[in-house]
Formats: C-alpha cells, sequence, structure tokens
C-alpha cells in the first residue's frame, strides 16, 4: 500500500515505477517466460477454501472472510451452498451485519470488477460510498426498456433487496444525483415493462 493515494483510490505510478519494489516485480514478472504451464494441475480449484489465515485463534479462509464474516454469515452464491458458520461455531462471534457497499470493495480482479481500493477506520465510510457510487455510475446502463447492470447484482442480489425492483432502487440511490444517467434510469425502475440484462463478467 506504500503507492496508493491516501484515500484509497488510485496509485501513484510516478513513484511506483521509480521504485526498487517495481524493479524487483518486473524481474519476477520476466521469469514467468520459463514456467511450463502445462505442467501446472488442478489443485487451485479450491484456493478460495483452502487460502487460510491464523485470526484471533481461529483459522479463516478466503471464503470464511468474505462470505462468513464480510457478508453476514451469507452462503456463496453458487447453488447448493450453506451458511459458513453454523450454529454453536465460535467464528459466528465475528459476523458483521450485512453493508451490500462491500461487493464494492472486494476484488476478483476481473476486469469487469471494481477497482483495487485500500480502506481504513479513518475512510471507511466515505470510501465505502464512493465506491459505490463509482461502480454504479459507470456499471449500470439504460437503453430504451432496458437495464444492463453488473453480473455481481446478478449473483449478490439478495444483498442488494429481497426483489429485482428492491435492487433498483438500492442501486438508484447510490448513483450521482442530478445525472442523466441516473435520471434515466429512475423513469425506467418507474415502468412496467423494464427488461434486466447481466452483463457479462470479463
Amino acid at each position: 500500500g506504500a503507492f496508493l493515494h491516501e484515500d484509497g483510490s488510485g496509485i501513484d505510478y510516478v513513484q511506483l515505477i521509480k521504485s526498487s519494489d517495481f524493479q524487483e516485480y518486473k524481474d519476477l514478472a520476466r521469469e514467468l517466460q520459463t514456467v511450463d504451464l502445462g505442467s501446472l494441475g488442478d489443485e487451485n480449484d479450491d484456493f478460495w477454501d483452502v487460502t487460510a489465515y491464523q485470526i484471533g485463534g481461529g483459522v479463516l479462509t478466503l471464503n470464511d472472510i468474505e462470505h462468513g464474516i464480510l457478508r453476514g454469515n451469507r452462503p456463496h452464491p453458487s447453488p447448493g451452498s450453506k451458511v459458513l458458520f453454523p450454529e454453536r461455531d465460535p467464528r459466528r462471534s465475528l459476523v458483521v451485519p450485512l453493508d451490500c457497499r462491500i461487493h464494492f470493495a472486494l476484488v476478483c480482479g476481473a476486469k469487469s470488477c471494481p477497482p483495487i481500493r485500500v480502506f481504513q477506520s479513518s475512510n471507511l465510510e466515505r470510501g465505502l460510498q464512493l465506491a459505490a457510487t463509482s461502480f454504479c455510475d459507470s456499471e449500470v446502463t439504460v437503453e430504451e426498456d432496458k437495464v444492463t447492470l453488473s453480473k455481481l447484482f446478478d449473483w449478490y442480489s439478495k444483498d442488494f433487496g429481497d426483489t429485482q425492483l428492491d435492487v433498483l432502487q438500492t442501486l438508484l440511490e447510490f448513483m450521482t444525483e442530478g445525472t442523466p444517467s441516473r435520471e434515466e434510469f429512475q423513469k425506467l425502475i418507474e415502468t412496467d415493462t423494464k427488461r434486466v440484462l447481466p452483463r457479462p463478467h470479463q
């Protein structure tokens, strides 16, 4: 995080490219040319369940942290998933109430994911709100009777509302007031003929 802006919204690339860290990164990246991809197995298929951290005397996988703690112990969106921390699991004490804006802070690295930011207690509320506004302003598009949304809102729709209308109204609240795109979106929400389509995940 040494080269991130103080509010977590961007990277100081000028200082980054002058650093020894960046030079080391380039050296390591060059070595990737010698990797035999054919020799790699499928041992990383369960990456989110096997990568774990010791926290407060317990062990938490990446899925535990995202879905168990940050999403209020809700199941993973894949079919058949259950809550990660069952009754009497001591890790339930770590669960925080769901704030759907967490989805604008979690980054999987895909092109259509939210940009990388750093959040600290001093900028958490402001940072989450800025991340939500930025993502919704760019990922909610309206054309006639059709609204296209990030696949994220399809996978985690229940985190944003119980019904499709609830989800759309939540997203409307995050969009920048007074912009043409928000006004078009609001008009579409109020019609009965709207179509909602997920944007392909990239």
